[in-house]
């Protein structure tokens, strides 16, 4: 069962909501509750702003509270927090791509 869902991607669990699937059946729950249910069950104890993922939260403390941006741009030495911002700074900004720039109406 483990290499099934963990190395061959076999998604087992899925949302009774929005047919999304998942590995694990605690994926699948933390979705519900935070997607469907709209809890935020982790805040900041600095700010008090709430997330529905730990993971994000602790991201948020990182980059928010502590200011560190641990991604650089080889090209322009511009840091970023988060590295999918630094590939999306270098697709548009470098390399000219259109198709990665923010949209307003996915902002």
């Amino acid at each position: 069962m483990h290499h099934k869902t963990i190395h061959g991607g076999q998604k087992d669990f899925t949302c009774d909501k929005c047919e999304k699937k998942f590995r694990r059946k605690e994926y699948l729950l933390l979705h519900q509750r935070t997607v469907h249910e709209g809890r935020k069950d982790f805040t900041c104890d600095q700010c008090e702003k709430n997330f529905g993922y730990i993971s994000v939260l602790l991201i948020h403390q990182k980059t928010v509270h502590e200011g560190r941006r641990d991604f650089a741009c080889d090209k322009c030495e511009k840091k970023f927090g988060l590295k999918r911002t630094l590939l999306i700074h270098e697709r548009t900004v470098h390399e000219g791509r259109k198709d990665h720039a923010r949209r307003k109406d996915c902002a």
